[in-house]
């Protein structure tokens, strides 16, 4: 598999203040953090509009009916993945992601 460089958080606040302070290629966003919820987190990254572009992949092993992709995707996340997950495809997804929404 690629490796990539990441950032990791173990709460929205603090992924909140990484990404303001890292200006990350991408994010990837449990639906599941303990003191916020991944849905609201990404709807506050997306209303930032100098960081709008910024791809949001959303995960979650708990989160799998097709409500919760779609609540996901309407909050703006570009993608929604249920785990465990094809690390293949996910790597490959989130290539797809960077390559086109970073230009």
């Amino acid at each position: 598999l690629e490796a990539f460089e990441c950032d990791l958080a173990d709460t929205g606040k603090k992924g909140l203040s990484l990404y303001h302070a890292q200006k990350p290629k991408l994010v990837v966003l449990d639906v599941q953090l303990p003191d916020v919820s991944g849905f609201q987190l990404c709807q506050m990254i997306k209303k930032n509009w100098a960081f709008r572009r910024v791809p949001v992949v959303m995960m979650s092993g708990r989160f799998t009916e097709p409500q919760d992709r779609i609540q996901g995707l309407e909050v703006g996340a570009d993608d929604y993945f249920t785990k465990p997950s094809d690390p293949v495809l996910f790597v490959a997804r989130v290539k797809n992601l960077v390559r086109t929404l970073n230009k």
